[in-house]
C-alpha cells in the first residue's frame, strides 16, 4: 500500500507511537484515547469491547514496529506486478483508510476485486464477521473455476 502522507505520519508518530515508546501500554492507550473512529457506528455489539481487550494484550515493542513500518514502507510502485486474484476489503465507515487510498490499490493490481463492507470500520473482520466471512469465501469459491 501507499505509504502515508507525511502530515498523517507525523500524527501517528505523535499520537500513538510515542507515548508507546514512553511505556505507556496499548491498553492505556486506548483508555485515554478510544479506538479513534476505526469502528463503525453500526458495528455489532460487544465489538468495541473485543477489540480493546485483544489490542491490550499486545505487546507494545511489536506495535511500534508495526506502526512504525506501515507509516514509512511504501510498495505503491511495486502493486501492479500482483498477478493473483485479489480481494481488497474495505469498511464503508473506515476512517483510517480513505476509499480513495483503496481505489487507487485497487487500479493498481490488475483484475482485482474491491468490496465494501457495510456498517463496518477498520475492523470489519470483528464488527461484521459475517459478512466479511461471506465475501472472502464467495470470493475463493470462485477462484474455483
Amino acid at each position: 500500500a501507499r505509504s502515508m502522507k507525511p502530515e498523517h505520519h507525523e500524527i501517528v508518530q505523535k499520537t500513538l507511537i510515542e507515548p508507546l515508546q514512553r511505556g505507556m501500554t496499548m491498553g492505556e492507550f486506548l483508555a485515554k484515547n478510544g479506538l479513534g473512529g476505526s469502528l463503525s457506528p453500526n458495528a455489532r455489539s460487544g465489538a468495541e469491547k473485543f477489540i480493546i481487550d485483544s489490542k491490550s494484550k499486545a505487546d507494545s515493542d511489536i506495535l511500534q514496529k508495526i506502526l512504525i513500518t506501515q507509516t514509512q514502507w511504501d510498495q505503491g510502485d511495486n502493486l501492479d506486478r500482483v498477478k493473483v486474484p485479489t480481494l481488497l476489503l474495505r469498511g464503508a465507515d473506515d476512517m483510517l483508510v480513505p476509499l480513495e487510498a483503496m481505489q487507487e490499490i485497487q487500479n493498481a493490481i490488475s483484475g482485482s476485486q474491491l468490496e465494501i463492507v457495510p456498517d463496518a470500520g477498520h475492523n470489519m473482520h470483528i464488527e461484521q464477521p459475517e459478512k466479511f466471512n461471506k465475501l472472502a469465501i464467495d470470493f475463493l469459491l470462485g477462484l474455483r473455476g
